[in-house]
Parts: structure tokens; C-alpha cells; sequence
């Protein structure tokens, strides 16, 4: 998704306005899983463009995955490489916060696979990950 991505375009109002499609695009994503109520939604890294995004970007994240959960619709996630530290023994993710919220299940580690157990519609559904 590279929301909060920096466009290297000169014409500052241009540059906003592509930051504003991505968000439109994760917004008319979410959307249609409201619309369609999908047991699981799956986002698999580079969720923010960069490790410390924007509190802006921060919050619209949080708004549309808040949206997900009120709906019952159970949110995963992994940090792709724009979203992982590259330094640090422990490196703590823009999306780690939506874990703790109990919002989504965050895969925020890199060094093993995670997993969840989860039932839909009375069978064992494994969902696993790692950023």
C-alpha cells in the first residue's frame, strides 16, 4: 500500500494529490470488504513507506482497520521492508500499536514464522506470517 509515501515530483499539489490515490485505494479497498464481509483480511507489509510515518497516516490507518474490526471481519498483518528497521535487535513496527489496540494480529517478527488458529464457519483456519 506505501501509505505516506514521499513522490519525488516537484509540483508539490501533484505529489499530494498521489499521496491522497493511495489512500483513496485502501479506503475503497476496505470498502468492498465492509460490502462483502470476508472472514479474514490479509495485508502483507510495506503497509507505510517508511518506518515512521506521519501521525496523519497513522490515524487513517487506524480509522480504516477499526472499521474492519467493528464489522467483525479479523485484520493480519506483516511489515514488509519499508516497514522493518533494518538495525536493532528488536525492532518495533508502526503497526505493532494496532496489535496492542486488539485491532488486528500483527507478524511483526522477522527472525520465525507466526501463527494464529482461528475458526470460520466451524473449521481450523491457520493463518501465519512473518515481516
Amino acid at each position: 500500500m506505501h501509505l505516506d509515501k514521499n513522490f519525488n515530483i516537484s509540483d508539490f499539489a501533484r505529489a499530494f494529490q498521489r499521496k491522497e490515490d493511495l489512500n483513496r485505494n485502501f479506503s475503497a479497498v476496505v470498502k468492498y470488504a465492509l460490502k462483502n464481509k470476508p472472514d479474514v483480511f490479509l495485508i502483507s507489509g510495506d503497509i507505510f513507506d517508511k518506518i515512521s510515518p506521519t501521525n496523519a497516516s497513522r490515524i487513517f490507518l487506524t480509522e480504516k482497520v477499526r472499521q474492519l474490526k467493528e464489522a467483525h471481519i479479523s485484520v493480519f498483518m506483516i511489515g514488509g521492508n519499508h516497514d522493518v528497521p533494518k538495525f536493532g535487535a528488536s525492532p518495533s513496527l508502526a503497526i505493532d500499536v494496532l496489535d496492542s489496540a486488539g485491532l488486528a494480529t500483527v507478524f511483526s517478527r522477522s527472525d520465525c514464522i507466526e501463527k494464529q488458529l482461528l475458526r470460520v464457519d466451524g473449521k481450523a483456519v491457520c493463518v501465519a506470517g512473518r515481516s
